[in-house]
Order: structure tokens, then C-alpha cells, then sequence
């Protein structure tokens, strides 16, 4: 198993023992289009990617925030 996967089951297990709401993953931009099809292929979850200028980021990170 890659650790994508490894990754992602991990973070499953962490949410069903209610340990964790959400995870962020920080990656390159270049590894965000594999993240964002393996969480899909492995989960029911729909990826948030965030991406941008600092400005841009730091707005989806407020919006994340509040969305608890």
C-alpha cells in the first residue's frame, strides 16, 4: 500500500474514533491532483484543495475554519 493510501486510512480511522473532524494535508502543488483522486477512489469525502496566493489560501482557510 502507498503511503497516499496509508495516509488517507489513517486519517479514516483518527475521524471514526473521534479523534479528528477533518485533516489537512499539506502537499507541492504538483501531488494535489493525486490526493484529490485518491481520496475520492478510497472515500465518500470530497476533497477541499487549496491553492493560491497567500492572500487566496488564507481566505479558504478562514472559510474551513468557520465551516466546523
Amino acid at each position: 500500500m502507498g503511503k497516499t493510501v496509508q495516509s488517507i486510512a489513517a486519517s479514516l480511522e483518527l475521524r471514526n474514533r473521534g479523534l479528528a473532524k477533518r485533516v489537512l494535508i499539506f502537499c507541492p502543488k504538483t501531488l494535489i491532483r493525486q490526493w484529490i483522486t485518491e481520496i475520492r477512489k478510497f472515500t465518500m469525502d470530497e476533497p477541499v484543495p487549496i491553492a493560491g496566493t497567500m492572500q487566496q489560501r488564507r481566505a479558504a482557510y478562514s472559510i474551513c475554519r468557520d465551516e466546523r
